[in-house]
């Protein structure tokens, strides 16, 4: 049986003794580069673990503003193909790390493991974009931290996870990338028919009133649920200005038709908005964008 709730407070959980390696610094090989679709845009750069470019990081966008997926693929990374993994991460040094589950996959037959990057920024607040995470999991586990906190002045990424060596990996600056992501994001907006991400001129950003009740309206694949994975679920909504969901959109993972217009149809039903503001106080039109965690520990 799962349950939803609301993304809680960061749960302390000690890693195994075994874990408490040396840490391996981790060096980049050649440098950022953007990658996009319709939905996403996503940094790519190689790195040298054990031989030259063999590891890959991404950072992968699927809208302006507040949260990123950071995954990290290569031959000292944790394999747990879909299941959640306890870990310590930072965007900074080791003893700034905090507990966190991440998912683990795979990436081209190697392992590969993924967790929120949170930006905390000042244009999050209002605005016509709007960021949400709510996070299913099962009971005997309430308390979890998905995000770790992360600013483009990071210079390194630091990763413990609970059955493999802690290690770093060498950013360096990132002004460039995030000039590559952030052209990438404006773009994106103007193809959802947006306009450019710019917060400046509205009172409030579009609210989510039920993240419990939308969550639960998500139709996972059977096999997701037969096999007890956990899953990172992003998602879209166009919010009208009267708080209606006028578009839905599944934008992560590449479910089948049916699933993702089954779950969009269940969600459009359900939401209940207030709407975003201009700066004269009346109600337009929204992106909201949101993260379901399915999360199972079993």
């Amino acid at each position: 049986m799962i349950r939803l709730a609301l993304l809680a407070t960061a749960l302390a959980l000690p890693l195994p003794v075994a874990a408490q390696a040396a840490n391996r610094m981790i060096e980049p090989v050649g440098q950022w580069e953007i990658d996009s679709d319709d939905e996403s845009c996503t940094l790519v750069r190689s790195f040298t673990a054990l031989e030259p470019g063999d590891t890959t990081m991404f950072i992968r966008s699927w809208g302006p503003f507040t949260a990123f997926r950071v995954s990290v693929a290569g031959p000292t990374m944790q394999r747990d193909d879909s299941r959640a993994i306890f870990a310590r991460a930072s965007f900074g040094e080791p003893e700034e790390a905090k507990d966190i589950v991440a998912i683990g996959s795979s990436y081209r037959s190697g392992p590969m493991v993924a967790f929120q990057g949170r930006v905390d920024d000042t244009r999050n607040g209002a605005g016509t974009n709007a960021f949400g995470s709510f996070i299913y999991h099962l009971p005997e586990r309430p308390d979890v931290n998905i995000a770790v906190p992360f600013t483009w002045e990071a210079t390194q990424l630091y990763f413990d996870g609970s059955a493999m060596a802690p290690q770093t990996l060498r950013l360096d600056a990132m002004e460039t990338a995030r000039t590559l992501m952030e052209d990438c994001e404006r773009d994106l907006m103007s193809e959802w028919e947006f306009g450019p991400p710019d917060q400046t001129g509205f009172a409030r950003a579009p609210v989510l009133e039920n993240p419990q009740v939308v969550g639960e309206r998500m139709r996972f694949p059977d096999n997701v649920i037969v096999n007890h994975s956990s899953r990172i679920v992003q998602m879209r909504f166009h919010v009208g200005a009267d708080g209606e969901v006028l578009d839905c959109e599944i934008q992560y993972p590449n479910w089948s038709n049916g699933n993702r217009r089954r779950s969009c149809r269940e969600i459009s039903d359900t939401a209940e908005f207030t709407p975003a503001l201009d700066a004269t106080g009346a109600p337009i039109d929204s992106l909201y964008r949101a993260t379901l965690f399915l999360i199972r520990f079993d």
